[in-house]
């Protein structure tokens, strides 16, 4: 049996799990030359327990919004450690459930690079706080899109949770 196809899962420090060293060894030197080995075998899931994610909107004409995300991990949890963990988009919506098949000014991503690197630890609190943006919210309002939305959730590694997401819309009126 070829290398590449035998399972020996690898945890990676991006947090996924390389179905055998080869693969590491192959990621390792095409696509992170800082991606390190955390353990053999597959990487663990992180569960939070409690998770709020809260959006301040600014007084006034200045276009900047401030964002936190606070959360508990779970005693018996995963941790997850490495970089580019963690996720945070913004847009604009027309419906107040954050309906995505229409955004406005869509961000994929708007954690810097420590922000999306937090380490959730088994049994701490885990927070992201101060998340400045610019965002045009008043041109999004006046075009119909009357809701600023924010959703956290983690990235496609394989240790964090599962369609785990947190999802807030305010309503911005237009001035």
């Amino acid at each position: 049996m070829p290398a590449g196809r035998q399972y020996e899962p690898v945890c990676g420090s991006n947090g996924q799990t390389y179905s055998n060293p080869c693969l590491f060894k192959y990621a390792q030197h095409c696509d992170d030359q800082t991606l390190t080995r955390l353990s053999m075998g597959p990487c663990g899931r992180v569960r939070f327990t409690r998770e709020r994610l809260r959006m301040v909107l600014p007084r006034g004409r200045k276009p900047v919004v401030r964002m936190d995300v606070t959360a508990t991990i779970a005693a018996d949890s995963s941790d997850s450690e490495g970089e580019n963990l963690w996720q945070l988009e913004v847009f604009g919506s027309r419906s107040s459930d954050g309906n995505t098949t229409d955004r406005y000014e869509y961000r994929s991503q708007v954690l810097d690079a420590d922000q999306a690197s937090r380490p959730a630890i088994a049994g701490r609190s885990f927070a992201i706080r101060n998340v400045r943006i610019q965002f045009p919210l008043w041109e999004a309002a006046c075009n119909g899109y009357q809701h600023l939305c924010a959703r956290f959730s983690p990235t496609t590694g394989d240790n964090t949770p599962d369609n785990f997401s947190i999802l807030t819309c305010h309503e911005v009126e237009c001035q």
